[in-house]
């Protein structure tokens, strides 16, 4: 018979929709409960699951076992940028990847975000390693990324890293920002060329 910390951790693994929305995650406080055999099975329901939510991430950092972090290195390569991201940030944090190769994860995912596909969980990374590649490669995802919104959220986050505005969404640049938003590269060239000027960086893109 299982123990009632071990039906509360499977428990939280079927969170819906609303619960996933608000932040809501598996019992960490049940796992950390959970002793020897069982342990070994939480480990195994989240493992078999191959890093499909960055809930699952979360568990396999907190149990630490070999098993759980060469299953965080392989999610650390997920189509998901969101767990993507998250694996790679725990990872760095256990001193398992170098700067570079955060700095080249992040690149890359900047390459392949999108609305629908981690470009929060990229944006936030990027902002939080702030390397002098990544805020070059930031700015021209504001120019060239895979969708309106990626444009648009780069560009806030390009013109905050170089020093053209204070804060992040300052209202004061959004009609400037909105113009990332546009199909037409003429017109994003045009934005970019006009944060460039404002945040004193030479245009190197054309």
């Amino acid at each position: 018979m299982s123990s009632d910390a071990f039906d509360r951790f499977v428990r939280s693994m079927k969170i819906d929709y609303i619960e996933w929305h608000d932040g809501i995650g598996y019992d960490l406080d049940a796992l950390d409960s959970l002793t020897g055999e069982e342990r070994r099975q939480a480990g195994d329901l989240v493992m078999a699951r191959e890093g499909a939510d960055v809930g699952d991430i979360a568990v396999l950092d907190r149990i630490g076992s070999e098993r759980a972090l060469a299953a965080m290195r392989a999610a650390a390569t997920s189509e998901r940028l969101e767990v993507r991201m998250a694996a790679v940030w725990r990872l760095a944090r256990r001193g398992l990847l170098s700067e570079r190769q955060v700095e080249e994860t992040i690149i890359n995912a900047l390459d392949h975000a999108t609305f629908h596909n981690g470009a929060d969980a990229v944006l936030t990374q990027a902002s939080a390693f702030r390397s002098p590649a990544l805020r070059r490669k930031v700015l021209a995802t504001a120019l060239d990324g895979q969708d309106e919104w990626m444009r648009l959220r780069s560009a806030e986050l390009a013109n905050f890293l170089y020093g053209g505005s204070p804060t992040l969404g300052n209202s004061a640049f959004q009609p400037l920002y909105s113009r990332f938003k546009s199909e037409d590269r003429d017109v994003r060239y045009a934005a970019y060329l006009e944060l460039c000027e404002g945040a004193g960086i030479p245009p190197d893109l054309r």
